[in-house]
C-alpha cells in the first residue's frame, strides 16, 4: 500500500453555505489526482473574513503544506499551527480548519476508507444517537485544525455539530465514538447514510 500521497496544490474559493452566508471552501490536490474540499464559515468558528481567510490559503498555508505527506495529520495541523503562531487567529480558524479538514478527506478518498474509519479506525461502529439542543455539556468550541478537534471532543457528554456546516463532523463523531450529537440537518442526514452504511 502507498505510504506518501504528497500534497501537489491547496486552493481556495469563496462559496456560498447553506444560510447563504459567504464562507470559504478549501481544496487539497494529492499526486495520485485525488482531491479533498472542505467548507468552514467564518461565523461558525470566529474565523476571519472569507476574503482574506482564502488569501490565506492561497499563500502561507499553500506554501507550508505542498510537497507534504497528506498521511501525515497530525504533522500537517502542528505546521498549521507553528505558522500561524496564535492558535488559528491570525490566519482565521476557518482558513486552518478547512484546510486541515480537506487534507484528511483527500487522504482518506486516496486509501478508499470511508472517512469516519480513517479517522478513527477500521473497527468504528458506533453512530451517535441525533439529540436536541440542550444546556447539558458539550463539546462547541472553535477548533484550528482537526487533530485538535479529535483530541478533545471526545470527552464530552453530548457533541455539537454547529462549530462547522462540514459534514466531516459525523465522521468525526462516529471516530471518537461519540455517544449524543446536536446536528445541523446536512450533518444529521450524514449520520443517518453512515448508519445505513454500517447497517446499526
Amino acid at each position: 500500500m502507498k505510504e506518501y500521497f504528497e500534497i501537489m496544490d491547496v486552493v481556495s474559493r469563496e462559496v456560498y453555505n447553506l444560510e447563504g452566508a459567504k464562507t470559504i471552501e478549501v481544496e487539497v490536490c494529492l499526486d495520485d489526482g485525488t482531491v479533498g474540499t472542505a467548507q468552514v464559515s467564518a461565523k461558525m468558528v470566529d474565523g476571519k473574513d472569507p476574503s482574506l481567510a482564502a488569501r490565506n490559503v492561497d499563500t502561507e498555508i499553500a506554501e507550508a503544506l505542498t510537497g507534504l505527506n497528506a498521511l501525515d495529520q497530525t504533522y500537517i495541523d502542528y505546521l498549521l499551527m507553528e505558522i500561524d503562531g496564535d492558535n488559528g487567529k491570525r490566519l482565521g480558524t476557518n482558513a486552518t480548519l478547512a484546510a486541515s479538514f480537506a487534507v484528511a478527506k483527500a487522504a482518506a478518498k486516496s486509501l478508499g476508507l470511508s472517512l469516519y474509519s480513517y479517522l478513527g479506525g477500521i473497527g468504528t461502529k458506533q453512530v451517535p444517537e441525533i439529540v436536541e439542543d440542550t444546556p447539558q455539556k458539550r463539546g462547541q468550541k472553535w477548533y484550528p485544525t482537526l487533530t485538535s478537534l479529535i483530541d478533545d471532543i471526545g470527552k464530552y457528554e453530548i457533541i455539537c455539530g454547529g462549530n462547522t456546516e462540514d459534514i466531516i463532523m459525523a465522521h468525526v463523531a462516529v471516530a471518537v465514538g461519540a455517544k449524543k450529537m446536536v446536528a445541523r440537518p446536512n450533518i444529521k442526514n450524514e449520520l443517518i447514510r453512515i448508519a445505513e452504511e454500517l447497517e446499526i
